[in-house]
């Protein structure tokens, strides 16, 4: 007897079972570590998404200025090359504007036939 009243085979059995419990603490602890960081992963890349998104509203915002001030009569009469310009820095397609351009014509040679 060691003075506790337990023989050494009770007390390496107290001591099996606390490091089993030590191991699933550790387990857990691990675990929620795993979890704490999946949820913070999240956070982050709901907070990327979220300026994408405000980045992306922005510049449609911009285009949509851009567009505008396309639409509007200009004072002074603009080169072909400058539209183009315009367009190209606004973002719109060279293509659609030759598009616009062609359809604006055929509407126009329609209503002379």
């Amino acid at each position: 007897m060691n003075g506790t009243g337990l023989t050494n085979l009770e007390i390496q059995d107290l001591i099996n079972k606390y490091k089993s419990e030590l191991r699933k603490l550790d387990y857990q602890t691990n675990d929620i570590k795993a979890t704490i960081a999946e949820l913070e992963e999240l956070i982050e890349t709901d907070l990327k998404r979220q300026d994408t998104t405000v980045t992306t509203r922005r510049k449609e915002r911009e285009n949509r200025a851009d567009l505008q001030k396309l639409r509007q009569k200009p004072r002074k009469k603009l080169k072909n090359q400058e539209r183009k310009d315009i367009a190209c820095q606004s973002g719109i397609s060279l293509f659609w504007m030759e598009l616009k351009t062609v359809v604006k014509y055929l509407l126009i040679l329609s209503f002379w036939i």
